[in-house]
C-alpha cells in the first residue's frame, strides 16, 4: 500500500477566483525562489505548485515552511531520472542530486517557456469510490471500476496531493537522501495547464513528488506511457 502525507486524497483544480475560505494553494506562474535555477539550462526552475503547507487538511502545519514549491525542469537531463532538493529555512532550497547532461532546446517543444500561466486553485476531496477505482486501475482491475473512470477520465494522471494517484508506471518509491528512509508520495502532477497547452504535449506523462518532513527533503521523479 502507498505511504502517503495522508490518507485521505485531493484533486487540484483551478479557480477562476481565490475566496476567503481557499487556502494558499497556487499553480505554476513566476517565482522568486532562492537557489530554484535549473543547474544545466541556467534559468528559473519550472515551479508546477506552490503547496500551502498551513492547510490542516495535509498535516504538514507543524513544519517550519509556510509553503513548499513543487519544482522541475523539462528541458535537460534532470528529467531524465530522480531530482532531489532541500528547504531552507530563507524560503530557498539546496539542489542536493540530479542528472547532468545538456539541454535539449526543443523538448518537449520548440520556444518551452520559462514558466506557465498561473491559477490559485482548491484542493477538492477524493471520494471513497473514485478513490477505490483508482486503485483498482493501478491493480489492472479496470473491469472492476464504476462509470467514474470514464466520466472523470481516471485512468489519465491528474494533479493530486495526498492519497493514491493513477500511475502510469507504477509505485516508484524514494528514500530521503539525508535519513535514508522511504519519504511518503506527497503530490502527482500531470500534463494539464491552465492554458490548456499542457507541459509535455503527452497526457500519459506526470511526475511524482516525495516529501520527507523531518529533513525537508523533496524527490520528483518522471513517469510517463
Amino acid at each position: 500500500m502507498i505511504h502517503s502525507i495522508t490518507e485521505q486524497g485531493y484533486f487540484v483544480n483551478y479557480l477562476a477566483k481565490k475566496s476567503k475560505a481557499d487556502q494558499n494553494h497556487y499553480f505554476c506562474g513566476d517565482h522568486r525562489v532562492s537557489g530554484a535555477d535549473c543547474p544545466t539550462c541556467k534559468k528559473p526552475l519550472l515551479r508546477f505548485l506552490k503547496v500551502d503547507m498551513l492547510d490542516t487538511r495535509l498535516y504538514l502545519e507543524s513544519s517550519p515552511f509556510e509553503d513548499l514549491s513543487l519544482l522541475y525542469c523539462w528541458t535537460c537531463n534532470i528529467a531524465q531520472a530522480p531530482f532531489y532538493y532541500q528547504l531552507k529555512l530563507d524560503g530557498g532550497i539546496d539542489l542536493l542530486e540530479y542528472e547532468k547532461g545538456g539541454t535539449k532546446n526543443d523538448f518537449p517543444y520548440k520556444n518551452y517557456p520559462i514558466f506557465f500561466p498561473g491559477s490559485h486553485v482548491r484542493l477538492d476531496e477524493i471520494t471513497k469510490d473514485i478513490q477505490q477505482d483508482i486503485i483498482l486501475l493501478n491493480e489492472g482491475r479496470k473491469d472492476e471500476c464504476g462509470e467514474a473512470v470514464q466520466s472523470h477520465k481516471l485512468d489519465r494522471p491528474k494533479h493530486q496531493i495526498g492519497g493514491v494517484p493513477f500511475f502510469v508506471q507504477g509505485l516508484p518509491k524514494m528514500k530521503c537522501l539525508e535519513c535514508n528512509e522511504e519519504m511518503p508520495f506527497l503530490a502527482s502532477i500531470a500534463d494539464d495547464t491552465v492554458d490548456g497547452k499542457g507541459f509535455t504535449g503527452n497526457p500519459f506523462v506526470q511526475v511524482i513528488f516525495h516529501y520527507c518532513e523531518k529533513c525537508h527533503v523533496v524527490g520528483a521523479i518522471q513517469r510517463c506511457d
